[in-house]
């Protein structure tokens, strides 16, 4: 048995325990308190809901190496859910439970299976069955609540959500032939490019019809979701996993920060370096640091344990051993937190 096949299984556990730790009462009712945009470093919302993980971990009695494994993994996991419900806010109701949800393998949350579970399984207001399964094109579900609905309901059925989805296949059950290229032309150009309500208001989830799409659609939507990958994670994932990491470099080679930033979040980083590779002789001096001053503060300061962002750094400055680039601490040190030279990391 391979030791790669002995940490595969590690990590499922560890996963599928902070998947439980999320299902207790008093732990979910924190994740819904926290907004994953702005509390997930160090804000008293994350301390106290750290605090009251530990002590569920406690209960445990396991050697202390993987009580700290399982608690690093936490903070993904519970993001992970708080995303996941900024994102159905509009539609779905607050009373949605933790057991609602399912999930893959990498400790992510399977969208589509988790909408079929709602549509089928809960008494959640039958227009907003219909609106969450026509953010994730769920054709067989969409026809089949359509008929269900009573003519109130199908008139109503916008004061639930008005997105550019919904209006696409309430078109479609209201006779028009689908047109994915005139759906795709409103994801990739909404009104308000950079703004994050629009986004909320008007979602729209790509792997839905992202196969019925041309090939140059297809490449459109890859490069908008990158770009706007801070808050359409989602996509981000869905569009990586279909193209290769050489696809990614042709794609992306003028967004380097950006695609090796993705690489930064979980459940991405054992490709980071891989990604790194591919793209280093496209990375100028400035996108380097960037990615060095954001494994440093925005994950080894704010004590991020998800993964060894320590090691990860090591192995992304042992790329410059050549000396490309010529850095050193004053290209890496530009906040308050001055004192705190790279090299320090270095040799920890």
């Amino acid at each position: 048995m391979s030791e790669n096949f002995i940490l595969c299984l590690q990590n499922k556990l560890l996963i599928y325990i902070n998947q439980s730790i999320c299902k207790v009462p008093e732990i979910y009712a924190l994740i819904k308190q926290i907004n994953f945009k702005w509390d997930k470093d160090n804000s008293d919302k994350w301390k106290l809901l750290s605090e009251k993980a530990k002590q569920i971990v406690a209960t445990l009695q396991l050697p202390p190496q993987i009580e700290e494994r399982i608690l690093g993994i936490l903070r993904p996991i519970a993001l992970e859910i708080s995303r996941w419900r900024d994102d159905h806010d509009k539609i779905l109701s607050p009373e949605i439970n933790a057991n609602i949800f399912q999930w893959k393998n990498n400790g992510t949350i399977e969208r589509v299976d988790t909408a079929i579970t709602i549509i089928k399984d809960t008494n959640l207001d039958i227009r907003k069955k219909f609106v969450l399964a026509c953010l994730y094109s769920l054709e067989d579900d969409i026809s089949h609540l359509w008929n269900k609905m009573s003519t109130d309901d199908k008139l109503l059925v916008f004061e639930v959500s008005y997105s550019s989805i919904v209006q696409f296949w309430v078109s479609i059950m209201q006779g028009k032939t689908a047109n994915w290229m005139e759906l795709v032309s409103k994801c990739l150009h909404p009104v308000y490019r950079s703004n994050f309500i629009n986004y909320q208001n008007d979602p729209i989830w790509l792997r839905g019809f992202f196969d019925k799409l041309p090939t140059k659609e297809q490449q459109q939507c890859l490069i908008f979701s990158v770009k706007n990958f801070f808050k359409d994670h989602d996509n981000v994932r869905f569009c990586l996993s279909k193209i290769n990491i050489s696809e990614q470099r042709e794609s992306f080679k003028n967004d380097l920060y950006r695609i090796l930033r993705i690489h930064l979040d979980w459940p991405l980083q054992d490709s980071f370096i891989k990604i790194a590779n591919q793209m280093w002789d496209y990375l100028s001096k400035e996108q380097f640091c960037d990615i060095l001053y954001f494994i440093i503060y925005g994950r080894i300061i704010h004590k991020w344990n998800d993964y060894d962002y320590i090691s990860l750094l090591r192995q992304f400055w042992q790329y410059d051993i050549y000396g490309k680039f010529h850095i050193d601490d004053k290209d890496i040190i530009r906040s308050g937190d001055g004192h705190f030279m790279a090299t320090a990391v270095m040799n920890l």
